[in-house]
């Protein structure tokens, strides 16, 4: 037990990092670009973001004790989960605290609140550094941390008590929210010190190497546009406004207008456009190995001339395997009208993949991303990640964890080429 005196410092200067987070800006968005994109945004961001696990996830991080993964037993619903992290499960629980305490510190910073993706990505990489890290960060530091900041907007712990009070957070979740923000962007930066690699470079390379996969609340929140709160709103603003309800699905039209062109336009490519994963965009050329007795090399190239279904999925991800015979099954009736599905299998062996393939009766392509190269330059954060590409291999849409026979039936509607 540590005193009330310490205990009151240790969570006011847990507050450190989220302020920092709208003052300085994230880094988990390098994970959102690939390639070039991840070195220009890893020089402009610093990881500052952690998350809050719910009660049979988190540990107390006062008593430096890393977080423990839920038992069979304490395991959430599916239908709440956000995603899942080695293990560790994060849900729409611990996605509205995170939202709650930012939307408080924000408020307090007289600055807009972050938006529900980046929220996400922000408790997912803090989940992959700290299941790295070896301890947590020490009372002294957090709490030097916090007065810092709070002196440098002229911010007191007065004014702080009476945002959590005013909002019903309570003292515990805050502190151990807090610490482990402390603690995520403590081991990230110690760890660039030691290998002298950029904490982006570090971070990317650590969420390649995790197993990450997501469920349905994700893909309503990674891709849904939402607009800040004008700063003078926050205060007044009912912390579980954005959460009340379950998250409305993006619609098809709404990710499809600024595709530049459409299916039955013809071939219009600049021989030096640059490529990229953002909508209207041309896709990153690759070059994989098919999945077939001569392993023959495909491009992306390859398939221009009809749209294109490009899954990245894994053997391991519970929501690959929900959304296989999706897939499996809109192929056999879309075929004929001329959109071609591939599927990225990422980081593993064909004795592994091929099994599966067989199992669930995947007749379209299955290439193999041996090493992770092609996900990470697609942005590839978790599974399954699917990208719908227009017959001129732009980028038509994203959609981010598994996809129901309606969701994927309006993206085929949407990408099926003019009769």
């Amino acid at each position: 037990m540590i005193s009330s005196r310490q205990f009151r410092r240790t969570w006011i200067t847990a507050a450190i990092p989220l302020l920092a987070v709208i003052l300085i800006g994230i880094l988990l968005t390098t994970l959102r670009s690939g390639g070039s994109q991840a070195a220009s945004a890893a020089a402009q961001m610093e990881l500052v973001a952690a998350p809050t696990k719910s009660e049979s996830t988190t540990a107390a991080a006062t008593s430096n004790v890393p977080a423990r993964q839920a038992s069979a037993s304490e395991k959430p619903a599916v239908e709440e989960i956000v995603a899942i992290v080695g293990g560790a499960a994060i849900t729409r629980n611990d996605l509205k605290e995170a939202a709650a305490i930012d939307a408080l510190m924000a408020g307090l910073a007289r600055q807009s609140p972050t938006n529900a993706a980046r929220i996400v990505e922000q408790l997912i990489n803090t989940e992959v550094v700290l299941q790295r890290a070896d301890g947590v960060a020490t009372q002294q530091e957090v709490i030097a941390a916090l007065e810092d900041l709070l002196a440098m907007h002229n911010r007191t712990f007065d004014d702080l008590t009476a945002a959590l009070a005013a909002n019903g957070i309570p003292l515990e979740r805050f502190d151990r929210y807090f610490s482990r923000l402390v603690s995520a962007n403590a081991y990230l930066y110690s760890q660039q010190a030691a290998t002298g690699v950029a904490a982006a470079v570090l971070l990317q390379s650590w969420q390649q190497d995790t197993q990450i996969s997501f469920g349905s609340v994700a893909s309503s929140l990674l891709d849904a546009v939402q607009a800040p709160m004008a700063s003078s709103e926050i205060a007044a603003a009912p912390v579980e406004a954005a959460f009340a309800q379950p998250p409305i699905e993006p619609t098809v039209e709404s990710t499809v207008e600024s595709t530049v062109d459409s299916p039955a336009e013809p071939f219009v490519i600049e021989p030096d456009e640059p490529r990229g994963v953002e909508t209207g965009q041309l896709a990153p050329d690759f070059a994989l190995p098919k999945l077939s007795e001569d392993f023959a090399i495909k491009n992306l190239h390859n398939f221009r001339g009809s749209p294109i279904v490009l899954s990245f999925w894994t053997t391991w991800c519970p929501y690959c395997l929900r959304q296989t015979p999706t897939l499996v099954e809109a192929h056999r009736q879309w075929r004929e009208e001329g959109i071609q599905f591939v599927g990225v299998n990422v980081k593993e062996d064909f004795s592994v993949v091929e099994p599966y393939v067989q199992q669930h009766g995947i007749e379209y392509p299955i290439l193999l991303d041996a090493d992770g190269a092609v996900a990470s330059v697609y942005a590839v954060q978790g599974y399954p990640t699917t990208y719908f590409l227009d017959g001129n291999n732009r980028i038509v849409a994203r959609h981010v964890g598994a996809l129901t026979k309606e969701q994927l039936q309006n993206y085929l509607l949407a990408l099926r080429p003019a009769e």
